[in-house]
């Protein structure tokens, strides 16, 4: 399995090379993406212990990349196939699945300039109001968010006033937040998780492991140079959009340890 997903990350690492490629022009710019990604301890850490992560990121930067080439038919019904696997491997899927697809559908100009912000915020509304109406387990999803829970610490969140039914939805949780302790404390979560998606230390971690990891926060100096970097605005867009989807999902919801 560890091959498995080395060979799935090598992969994911030369379909990030062709899209700093495409997005940037500069082959530097995409020597330097490539040997950051497959070099990175993250990555490095996520395929030898096995974790999901290996092959949800992998996925992402393959569809990514199909989503800004020109493709054949061939490569259009496997774009299409991935956004389909992306929607169903994780919950963000379905953010990154849309924003790649409106993405290409600007591209192909089935929507104009003035029309693409418009039909954007629908849709994402749309899949926000569902995140919040949609019944999932209340153990492993709703619980975590009426706790206040920043980063999910523990299997399992006993909050004996909150509704215990196998299935409920988020808005309960706000619910649960807002009664017991008002607005002001939703927002203070709200803010804390959104600093939290670009935190990559955690007060668990070991002394070297937290060093090893604050190494990496110079990849978002890396990163802010490359956006400035890429001639095309809709390739700045597709990014931006999907980080800050990310972003507030995390804000809306939690962070995983």
């Amino acid at each position: 399995v560890i091959i498995a997903q080395a060979i799935l990350t090598f992969y994911g690492s030369t379909c990030l090379y062709k899209t700093i490629q495409l997005l940037t022009g500069k082959e530097s710019a995409a020597h330097i993406g490539m040997l950051l990604f497959l070099f990175s301890f993250p990555i490095q850490s996520w395929v030898v212990t096995l974790f999901s992560d290996t092959f949800f990121v992998a996925l992402i930067v393959i569809a990514l990349y199909l989503t800004v080439k020109q493709k054949t038919k061939v490569e259009f019904a496997i774009w299409i196939s991935l956004l389909i696997v992306l929607i169903f491997a994780r919950p963000p899927g379905i953010f990154l699945s849309i924003t790649y697809l409106l993405y290409f559908l600007s591209e192909k100009s089935y929507f104009k300039k003035k029309q693409l912000p418009i039909v954007s915020t629908v849709a994402f509304f749309l899949v926000i109001t569902s995140l919040f109406i949609l019944p999932v387990s209340t153990n492993d999803y709703i619980k975590p968010v009426a706790s206040g829970a920043i980063i999910i610490d523990q299997p399992y969140y006993n909050i004996p006033q909150f509704d215990t039914i196998d299935k409920s939805n988020m808005l309960s949780a706000y619910d649960y937040l807002y009664d017991k302790y008002g607005s002001v404390h939703i927002i203070s979560l709200y803010l804390k998780k959104l600093v939290s998606f670009f935190t990559l230390t955690r007060p668990y971690y070991s002394n070297l492991h937290n060093s090893v990891m604050t190494i990496h926060y110079f990849l978002y100096v890396l990163s802010i140079m490359g956006f400035f970097m890429m001639p095309k605005k809709r390739g700045k867009y597709i990014l931006l959009i999907s980080i800050l989807l990310l972003a507030n999902l995390t804000a809306i919801t939690f962070n995983e340890w």
